[in-house]
């Protein structure tokens, strides 16, 4: 939320659909019209899909970001989503 203050388009992305909820509801009332909230898991992202995967690309695909903030992540994905230090990239 606080990026969206400076950025054009801000993808907030999360598993906990309770957390994205009250993001989007906070969005809504504030009108915060570049935040994008996505209930995405990112130890298993959406894959690409269709007809020989390519009708639709995966979510990692469709992603044309200049900068990514990863808050929490890596302890997300080596402790609860049991992924060795070394995989997370």
């Amino acid at each position: 939320r606080i990026l969206a203050d400076e950025a054009a388009l801000v993808i907030a992305v999360d598993s906990d659909a309770t957390c994205i909820n009250r993001l989007y509801e906070t969005i809504r009332a504030e009108k915060i019209k570049n935040l994008l909230p996505l209930i995405i898991d990112l130890s298993n992202p959406s894959p690409a899909f269709g007809f020989d995967n390519t009708e639709r690309p995966s979510f990692i695909d469709r992603l044309a970001v200049d900068l990514v903030v990863a808050l929490a992540l890596v302890h997300h994905l080596c402790i609860y989503c049991s992924r060795y230090l070394l995989r997370v990239e």
